[in-house]
């Protein structure tokens, strides 16, 4: 499964790697609601550094996870997209929902902006 959790200066970062698209977004999804019960998640940075393609699947995906953390004061933060899924993400509107930053560093210090 192209997704892995890990702690990033304190925050949890769930990665996610190559295609996230209709053949895997239920599975992610799966995997991402996993994750935040299993560990009491209420803020990400999910980092899209090794992401290659994603469709409005996804992004229904990364919608629904951004209001089930808004439900408990939580957020995420997109980290390192690349210019084509970014343009997406502002095409579909998803970049008012979520903070889309450049670096690790910017998503972190976002968390404590509040």
């Amino acid at each position: 499964m192209p997704v892995k959790y890990k702690l990033y200066k304190g925050i949890p970062m769930i990665e996610i790697k190559g295609n996230f698209d209709l053949t895997n977004s239920h599975d992610i999804k799966e995997k991402l609601n996993h994750l935040l019960s299993e560990n009491s998640i209420s803020d990400i940075i999910l980092d899209l550094t090794n992401l290659k393609f994603v469709d409005s699947s996804a992004i229904g995906v990364i919608v629904k996870l951004a209001l089930k953390l808004k439900e408990s004061q939580g957020r995420i933060v997109i980290v390192n997209t690349s210019q084509n899924i970014k343009k997406l993400f502002t095409m579909s509107n998803l970049n008012s929902i979520v903070n889309i930053v450049e670096n690790f560093d910017i998503a972190v210090s976002s968390f404590s902006k509040v």
